[in-house]
């Protein structure tokens, strides 16, 4: 099973994500890891894949974190599931 973890600002995240995915504050990814399952990988994903990257160094301990190459400019490029203007109550997670 994998949780897509949108790490880009409210702003950015409410005009446009990565269809299935949800937000939460960088402060509480540890406490999201903790909660989850070992057969729950949790994918970061941010603008240009930069942060999420530094995000998954600083969660070392955490097996199953990982991040999106090139963020979310580079799946929409490829023209992936997107989701535009979405109702921000229904995807927050914690």
């Amino acid at each position: 099973m994998i949780q897509i973890v949108d790490i880009r600002t409210h702003k950015e995240f409410i005009l446009s994500r990565i269809e299935h995915s949800s937000q939460i504050p960088v402060s509480e990814l540890p406490r999201l890891l903790e909660r989850s399952e070992k057969k729950l990988l949790v994918v970061l994903v941010d603008s240009d894949g930069f942060d999420a990257k530094e995000k998954v160094k600083w969660l070392g301990q955490y097996s199953n974190v990982t991040f999106l190459e090139g963020g979310y400019r580079e799946w929409r490029s490829q023209n992936l599931p997107i989701m535009e203007k979405i109702d921000d109550e229904k995807c927050r997670l914690g």
